[in-house]
């Protein structure tokens, strides 16, 4: 096997070829967790701040416990995929892609094991791991060339938009991540409602193809 010497170098487009791909990972594993899982995502956790706001001024317990899940899961994600990669001798991404790769195989044994329809008791687990992975999705993108996040848009929207206005030009491959997440989320939802069993093997396979990637281009 060709190691890091040998492997050709990874250009500017393979990075933001797994980003993209991430993105997708990241949509559709957050309208399964907001649809199945508790209505909170895996991987907005700005969203879920809201949510919890919205569970206390409801006294929605059930709301309350899924936020504080899914914001355990991703810190305890992020703390994995740190250990990982960082130190005296950072790792690459393909790590960390590793480590995600492992949680979302949980997440889709799980899933599959309850026929697409996870029970009241296994919700809160699957939205641990699946948040789990999302942390550790986000200190992955870190590892790649500018740390494109694939996980946060609220930004990247505010920059497509003002370089659109100020400038006349568009970050192609930003708009890329947003297109990317946008439509993941939508076949998602789809199929959780037409064929749930299939719905999680969207997040998975665009997990596997970012991990396969980043794999060859050693990245």
């Amino acid at each position: 096997m060709a190691d890091d010497r040998t492997a050709p170098e990874a250009t500017g487009a393979d990075h933001e070829v797994v980003a993209v791909l991430l993105a997708a990972v990241a949509g559709s594993l957050d309208v399964l967790a907001f649809l199945a899982l508790g209505q909170v995502f895996a991987s907005v956790m700005t969203g879920n701040l809201a949510l919890l706001g919205v569970a206390v001024g409801t006294t929605d317990g059930d709301l309350a416990r899924s936020a504080g899940i899914a914001f355990a899961g991703y810190a305890c994600g992020t703390a994995a995929g740190s250990l990982l990669t960082g130190g005296r001798r950072p790792r690459p991404a393909r790590w960390a892609l590793a480590l995600e790769s492992a949680l979302l195989t949980v997440v889709v044994a799980g899933w599959e094991a309850e026929s697409g329809e996870p029970t009241a008791t296994l919700r809160p687990w699957l939205l641990l791991v699946a948040a789990a992975a999302m942390g550790v999705q986000s200190v992955a993108a870190r590892r790649l060339p500018g740390g494109p996040s694939t996980t946060y848009f609220t930004g990247m929207l505010t920059g497509v938009v003002a370089d659109l206005v100020q400038h006349r030009r568009v970050h192609a491959w930003s708009a890329a991540r947003i297109a990317s997440l946008v439509v993941a989320a939508g076949l998602a939802a789809g199929l959780d409602q037409h064929a749930p069993r299939l719905a999680v093997v969207l997040p998975g396979l665009a997990l596997a193809a970012a991990t396969f990637l980043a794999h060859v281009r050693r990245i």
